[in-house]
């Protein structure tokens, strides 16, 4: 998923992305709608990804092998309403402990 690829889309209310393994920089951007993103197989996440998301409640990395890279701390900021990060129960504590994804602890969901 290149740089800014859906940036200020407010049409996408859902982002289902089953063979997606990068999602680079200001891809979702201000992409007010959006609620729901699915990347299975995501490895990485880039700056300001889903920045200033409004509606966007929830994402799901169910099926990585090993933590998803987040470099940047903005990735998901002024997503006031993101609630839900599921990710594969066996790597639920790996993703808690994790530096670059511990501020959304509470957030990480095993399935």
């Amino acid at each position: 998923m290149g740089n800014g690829a859906f940036y200020y889309c407010s049409n996408l209310t859902i982002a289902n992305f089953p063979k997606c393994g990068h999602i680079e920089d200001d891809a979702f951007r201000n992409c007010d709608n959006l609620t729901i993103a699915n990347f299975p197989i995501c490895s990485y996440i880039g700056k300001g990804a889903f920045y200033d998301c409004d509606k966007f409640t929830t994402i799901y990395l169910n099926q990585t092998p090993s933590v998803c890279s987040l470099p940047y701390s903005d990735a998901f900021s002024y997503c006031p309403k993101l609630t839900s990060i599921y990710v594969p129960n066996s790597l639920v504590t790996a993703y808690k402990n994790h530096s670059q994804w511990s501020y959304y602890s509470n957030k990480i969901i095993g399935i």
